[in-house]
């Protein structure tokens, strides 16, 4: 059982089952429809996704958007990404003084899947919400930044330190990732969630891509640009990001209501792509409920 975030407004749905620190994927629609039979059908589960026939996955949705307000308590709709720093502020504030990036301790792979879940809802609710309001005129296509700054900021508003957006520059794709440590398996890795995973392949690929992947590298390999090719992310927008954007967005005279949110690039020398993962890894803190002080960390 979960001893971290809160647990509404969270279904407790069925995790799977996974070995010991080995890799595993959610099965997408199989949740889609445990959802549909809680929550009300949203006409997702008729709908496949084919690149070449966009009109499918823009027909009207069935209109039941606030069921799922509750998941994706940030949801920014808007076609620009300046954001509201005061908003901005209430989300990153419980996180000033966790060091950055981090990584959330868990005691089971049993208790890994259950998150795993839990991203994946926040995740499948915000498609919701973007299909209902057809996010920047293209959703999902196009979207992968907004969709994932909204899933990532979300995640930190349910308790999540370590949600971090990471784009692959080579790709041009953004996703979210939550690593973790696993002390009682000696191993760490991260929860992959991609909030517009639909648009990466050419016929039905799976929608709000969930998955867990072990080490300091993550193999996330698609259709997109090309069958076959993984990719590896290059920029991180983590808390630590959030918070220079905000100072830096006070300093600006005529700036000081809204901020850009972008993927920061980070220097390679400086920090490697693995070297992000690594650095997280020794930054082990603990999830606690969001009505106590959010987070300890931990040796």
């Amino acid at each position: 059982m979960l001893s971290g975030p809160s647990r509404e407004p969270f279904l407790e749905l069925e995790p799977p089952k996974p070995a010991a620190t080995a890799p595993f994927s959610l099965d997408s629609r199989r949740y889609e429809r445990l959802i549909a039979r809680e929550r009300g059908d949203t006409g997702l589960e008729a709908i496949a996704f084919h690149h070449s026939r966009p009109s499918s996955r823009h027909a009207r949705p069935k209109p039941f958007p606030e069921t799922y307000r509750g998941l994706v308590p940030y949801f920014h709709e808007s076609k620009d990404e300046w954001h509201s720093i005061e908003k901005l502020a209430a989300v990153i504030a419980p996180y000033r003084d966790v060091p950055m990036p981090c990584a959330m301790r868990l005691d089971s792979v049993e208790e890994l899947a259950e998150h795993a879940v839990r991203a994946y809802q926040v995740s499948h609710a915000h498609y919701v919400l973007a299909r209902d309001v057809n996010l920047r005129g293209t959703f999902p296509c196009f979207c992968c930044g907004a969709s994932s700054r909204n899933v990532a900021l979300s995640l930190l508003l349910h308790g999540y330190p370590n949600a971090v957006t990471a784009r692959s520059k080579e790709h041009d794709h953004v996703s979210v990732l939550l690593p973790f440590v696993l002390p009682s398996e000696e191993a760490a890795g991260s929860i992959v969630i991609d909030p517009t995973s639909d648009q990466l392949w050419r016929y039905d690929g799976p929608r709000n891509a969930t998955f867990v992947t072990y080490g300091d590298r993550i193999e996330y390999t698609t259709d997109w640009w090309g069958r076959g090719r993984s990719m590896d992310p290059s920029s991180f927008l983590t808390v630590r990001e959030l918070f220079d954007v905000l100072n830096d967005g006070r300093k600006r005279p005529y700036f000081t209501r809204f901020a850009h949110l972008d993927e920061i690039k980070l220097h390679e020398a400086d920090f490697p792509y693995a070297g992000f993962l690594e650095q997280a890894f020794q930054h082990p803190v603990e999830l606690s409920s969001l009505d106590e002080k959010p987070v300890k960390k931990t040796g």
